[in-house]
């Protein structure tokens, strides 16, 4: 498999995997095995990316920030990554959603949540921007490797 990706990526598209888009489709009846081993291959051969869920918690924390939300008081680390984990998600339409956040719509992902302090904020429309490092990565200073 990774002959054949290099053959096409250097021969017939003459492009560098790493600075490039990639769909990867399969068989619809191709086993979890062989869909691990295509996942693993193009990662470690091809397209690096050095983004994880450290740089998810780190934008987090930006965007929570950004929304007038004082967490230097707070551990902002760990309340970044409990909203990460409990609350955060991939949004199918973000633009759709950042529409409706920006017209003050109250969409069934905003929930409050109560800090150590007695404090409580409301994590609205940073649960579906935290997930979009993975997809808009230069823009959110991360390193973008081949």
């Amino acid at each position: 498999m990774e002959l054949l990706w290099r053959y096409l990526f250097d021969k017939k598209l003459q492009c560098d995997p790493g600075g490039s888009y990639i769909l990867l489709t399969e068989p619809s009846l191709n086993s979890k095995g062989s869909r691990e081993k295509a996942a693993v291959t193009l990662f470690e051969y091809f397209y690096r990316l050095d983004t994880g869920g450290q740089q998810m918690t780190d934008y987090a924390i930006q965007t929570l920030q950004d929304s007038g939300h004082d967490l230097e008081r707070v551990r902002k680390r760990t309340l970044a990554g409990i909203a990460k984990v409990y609350y955060c998600y991939l949004a199918q339409d973000l633009e759709g959603e950042a529409r409706a956040f920006h017209e003050g719509c109250n969409l069934p992902t905003e929930t409050s949540y109560a800090l150590a302090d007695g404090r409580n904020i409301t994590v609205g429309k940073e649960s579906c921007l935290a997930a979009e490092v993975f997809f808009s990565i230069p823009s959110h200073g991360t390193k973008w490797g081949g």
